[in-house]
């Protein structure tokens, strides 16, 4: 499946490659500016690439590891899995870690959780499997 496929099934319809293209363009464009900002503001280099490692990390953990091995695993589960789990580890990251768990531990749970119970309800709607990332 195209990565225009998932987009017209999920969020934009009828989006073109060249579409697609310009918008991740301006997309990276604008997260690079934030980025600069937020280097800009802060001083402390350490904590901010943990703060990225996390964001970067927790919410694809379960889509990489268990969308390459679970020969059951469906499309939506991939994207529920990394939309909630980053949102979850940034969510922990700015409410301090609390009980002293990291953020990344957190989102990458988080997005563990989701993906096993998005196969199962994908699974009892009757939705397809993703196609295997590892041929036989």
């Amino acid at each position: 499946m195209l990565k225009t496929d998932i987009l017209e099934r999920h969020f934009v319809p009828n989006i073109t490659d060249d579409q697609l293209t310009r918008y991740s363009r301006w997309c990276v464009f604008f997260l690079g500016l934030v980025a600069i900002g937020i280097s800009f503001a802060s001083k402390a280099i350490i904590p901010l690439l943990v703060f990225a490692f996390t964001m970067r990390s927790a919410g694809p953990f379960a889509a990489f590891l268990l969308g390459l091995t679970w020969k059951g695993a469906t499309k939506g589960a991939g994207i529920t899995s990394i939309v909630l789990g980053s949102l979850a580890g940034f969510g922990w990251e700015i409410a301090g870690q609390p009980f002293g768990i990291m953020s990344i531990i957190f989102g990458s749970v988080v997005s563990v959780i989701v993906f096993v119970v998005t196969v199962w309800i994908e699974k009892a709607m009757g939705r397809e499997q993703a196609p295997p990332a590892i041929p036989e």
